[in-house]
């Protein structure tokens, strides 16, 4: 969020209480490195604050052409059943702050995780997320 000069809350004071827009604004921007990281970040702020309450995780493409398999599971995600998180498309490693995520999400064996989620649900199919990402994010959940 680097260079954001503005913030907008919608809702009204029923919505945000005066101490939590006080908190908003006080709260530092910062620049994430696109949408995987920041997906990546969410999903740790949300199992930090509630303690990965999801047993799975969402996954989709976080590029122009993928980003309708995410839109599509916002509500659900939003809804605090599912953390979603993005990948950087076909052919792209998986980047480290994806994989970190995934291994804090997990309940692991050897105590790596401290979350209990225990699955991804892969969004668009494998020409979205291939089987290989698929994969690599199921075992970096799985601590290994």
């Amino acid at each position: 969020m680097g260079g954001v000069s503005k913030l907008h809350v919608a809702g009204g004071p029923d919505a945000v209480t005066p101490a939590e827009l006080t908190t908003l604004r006080a709260t530092p921007a910062y620049a994430c490195g696109g949408t995987t990281h920041t997906s990546a970040d969410i999903a740790l702020l949300e199992g930090t604050l509630f303690e990965w309450p999801n047993k799975t995780l969402l996954v989709a493409q976080g590029t122009p052409s993928g980003w309708s398999d995410a839109l599509s599971a916002a509500a659900q995600s939003g809804g605090g059943e599912e953390a979603s998180l993005l990948t950087a498309g076909q052919g792209v490693a998986l980047p480290s702050s994806l994989t970190s995520a995934l291994v804090s999400a997990g309940s692991t064996a050897s105590g790596l995780g401290d979350g209990q989620s225990t699955g991804i649900e892969v969004l668009g199919g494998p020409l979205a997320v291939t089987d290989a990402q698929a994969s690599a994010l199921q075992a970096a959940l799985n601590g290994q």
